[in-house]
């Protein structure tokens, strides 16, 4: 039980770092003005992955806390605010150590927790593709957007001497 708690709580660690990288690719590229079809397609496909990452992780964190307030709705009695405090915080802190039985007691939760985790992996093995495209794309759209002239006025000036004389 605890190897699999261990696994459990790696699996979610994971995941969390994948969220975190997939959300960073997605909004590194919401930077630049993407207008391929196909990046477009791929960042929607990123930020699809990581909402649905972080919806994992919330409802592990919510269903933690609900758990979590429970215990602390059962040792309460008649305790003054600081002692409410104090068992508050252990309470929260113990659930969210052993949380991952609460949430994945079931094969459902730990077939989406691994499911999702493989999903988000493959994509973040993509990341660093996807930026440089992302960067390729703007770099070509610049190189061939219409030169921005700092001395505009000058050159207007003379090309109007030239066509003047």
């Amino acid at each position: 039980m605890i190897n699999k708690q261990t696994a459990i709580d790696d699996k979610l660690r994971k995941l969390d770092m994948l969220c975190i990288k997939i959300n960073s690719a997605v909004e590194a590229s919401k930077k630049h003005e993407i207008t391929g079809t196909n990046l477009l397609k791929w960042q929607e496909k990123l930020k699809e992955a990581g909402i649905e990452g972080d919806e994992v992780l919330f409802d592990f964190r919510w269903r933690a806390l609900t758990k979590a307030s429970k215990s602390i709705n059962h040792n309460i009695g008649t305790l003054g605010p600081l002692a409410y405090t104090k068992i508050a915080v252990s309470s929260i802190i113990k659930y969210f150590h052993s949380a991952a039985n609460m949430l994945l007691s079931t094969n459902k939760d730990v077939q989406k927790l691994n499911s999702t985790v493989e999903m988000l992996e493959k994509l973040s093995a993509d990341n660093q593709v996807f930026s440089v495209l992302v960067e390729l794309q703007v770099s070509t759209v610049e190189k061939h957007a219409p030169a921005k002239r700092k001395n505009w006025r000058c050159w207007r000036s003379h090309q109007q001497i030239i066509r003047c004389s």
